[in-house]
């Protein structure tokens, strides 16, 4: 049985196979907000990547670019604004 971390932790490397979009992030049960952020960050980074594999024509992944579903999840956050969502920086 995984344990909360454990889950965390997998939620945290392979998030487009645990949620089923951005906005099911934001309404997981036992994650607080800056876990959620994490998550969500940890997406963008794969959808980006994912881009530039498809721009190179590189086998990006299965399924279409969802980063602008993620980067208007982050911006539902409620969290203190130390990185604008859309930043790539």
């Amino acid at each position: 049985m995984n344990t909360g971390k454990e889950l965390y932790q997998e939620y945290l490397k392979h998030p487009s196979q645990n949620f089923g979009s951005p906005y099911e992030v934001l309404e997981k049960d036992g994650l607080n907000d800056e876990q959620k952020y994490e998550i969500l960050q940890s997406w963008k980074l794969d959808e980006e990547e994912q881009s530039v594999a498809t721009d190179e024509n590189m086998e990006g992944g299965e399924g279409g670019n969802r980063i602008s579903e993620v980067v208007d999840a982050l911006s539902r956050l409620d969290l203190p604004k130390m990185v604008d969502p859309g930043d790539d920086k």
